[in-house]
């Protein structure tokens, strides 16, 4: 038997980015994943290698998602990975008049009426998860998100991730906020995808625990405190226990203990790979500061300085407001050495941070993006000021090609260009 590899704190690093299967001709949602899966013989599988990448089936047969096939060392460079595997994902799709579509959510979807579940193999899983949740809704069938997977081993390395995450965690969607529409309207919610994903499961509340992780460090504390009563609470939902494994957990930042990884889940996707990998490597920058600077007696007490409540009081209102949202947590003054005088909104912290050269991305595409999104908005406030207050269906259908453009060409998305 090979023996299982071990990395530790930041050795590896995964991606998982997840994209809308569209018409050319009218935007509208394609569930055709399954051909883009199919192999020359005619068998349909749940993923398979497409160029550097590995391209998978989600929960509704319009989404594909493409990921690292394997844990990489870096994310310099993979931005090109991923636009090469896009390229040929889009020479099949071309023949079916198809694209695809980035963002966090497809902004004229209505998944009552267009959702179609993934009918292939582990169909019995996405069955359950329907017939419990009722999956034809705006939070399972309508989001896209990007998720960053960074290794650890053991509890002690555990401990420090985990803890640094959740200090971060409230704050990370005003950088990655890209859902403001939904089927052709606003609530007023940059992160749209969030809002709804964090009602999806409100039957077992325990399933998405409120988002925030409790502050918990170590494997058998988070089994007893986290998923052993979560499976408890979705038994009576799910008599035969089919969907009672660690995956069930829907938090914005969960471990995966049986392949050392915690995986942040807060994510919107990106116009472009090139935007993605760069918020992903920003938060790896943030993490690594914040381990490297305190020790764990430091990282309880930052942590402690607020409870689990105001940190998803903070999320809420990052959700909605995007960069305007004011900054609560005094935490994260401190862990970050800002003056409270000099910050009063998220983009008052991203400014201040900014300014701090050893907290910016080494690699110069990556901190070019950075600064773009700090200093001139996240991609949900680009695309509102490309839509009026009064929203048109027409102006929304414009959009689509537009954001494809930025995705095949790994691009930025700038609305009115100088």
């Amino acid at each position: 038997m090979q023996k299982k590899t071990v990395y530790h704190l930041w050795e590896r690093f995964g991606i998982e980015l997840e994209y809308t299967i569209v018409s050319r001709e009218t935007g509208r949602v394609l569930p055709i994943a399954d051909q883009l899966l199919r192999t020359p013989g005619g068998k349909i599988n749940n993923s398979r290698k497409l160029g550097p990448c590995i391209i998978s089936n989600e929960l509704a047969l319009h989404v594909i998602e493409l990921k690292t096939p394997e844990p990489v060392a870096a994310l310099n460079g993979w931005e090109d990975y991923f636009l090469e595997t896009l390229h040929q994902l889009d020479k099949q799709l071309k023949p079916l008049g198809a694209m695809l579509m980035p963002t966090g959510m497809h902004p004229l979807m209505n998944p009552s009426q267009e959702a179609v579940l993934w009918p292939h193999s582990d169909q019995e899983v996405y069955r359950t998860y329907d017939n419990v949740f009722n999956c034809s809704r705006h939070g399972w069938c309508n989001l896209n998100s990007c998720h960053l997977n960074c290794s650890f081993h053991g509890d002690e390395e555990f401990k420090k991730l985990h803890l640094a995450t959740i200090l971060l965690l409230p704050v990370l969607p005003s950088l990655s906020a890209s859902s403001p529409f939904f089927q052709g309207r606003s609530i007023h919610y940059q992160d749209t995808r969030l809002y709804f994903y964090q009602h999806n499961q409100a039957r077992s509340p325990l399933v998405g625990g409120g988002m925030i992780p409790e502050p918990i460090t170590s494997k058998k504390d988070y089994y007893a405190k986290i998923l052993h009563p979560m499976y408890r609470q979705m038994h009576a939902l799910d008599p035969s226990g089919l969907l009672e494994e660690p995956w069930l957990n829907s938090r914005a930042a969960i471990p995966h203990f049986d392949r050392g990884s915690l995986e942040i889940r807060a994510l919107d996707a990106q116009e472009c790979p090139l935007a993605d990998l760069a918020i992903c490597d920003f938060i790896i920058c943030l993490l690594r500061w914040i381990i490297v600077q305190r020790s764990f007696a430091d990282l309880v007490g930052l942590v402690n300085m607020s409870t689990t409540p105001q940190r998803r009081q903070q999320w809420q209102a990052v959700i909605q407001h995007g960069m305007h949202a004011p900054l609560q947590l005094i935490e994260l003054f401190d862990v970050f050495r800002v003056e409270k005088s000099d910050v009063k909104t998220l983009a008052d912290f991203w400014e201040n941070i900014w300014r701090h050269a050893e907290l910016r991305p080494e690699y110069p595409p990556f901190q070019k993006v950075i600064k773009h999104i700090i200093f001139n908005g996240n991609l949900a406030s680009r695309m509102q000021l490309a839509i009026s207050d009064t929203i048109r269906h027409q102006a929304l259908s414009a959009l689509i090609p537009a954001l494809n453009e930025c995705l095949m060409h790994n691009q930025l998305y700038c609305p009115h260009p100088d």
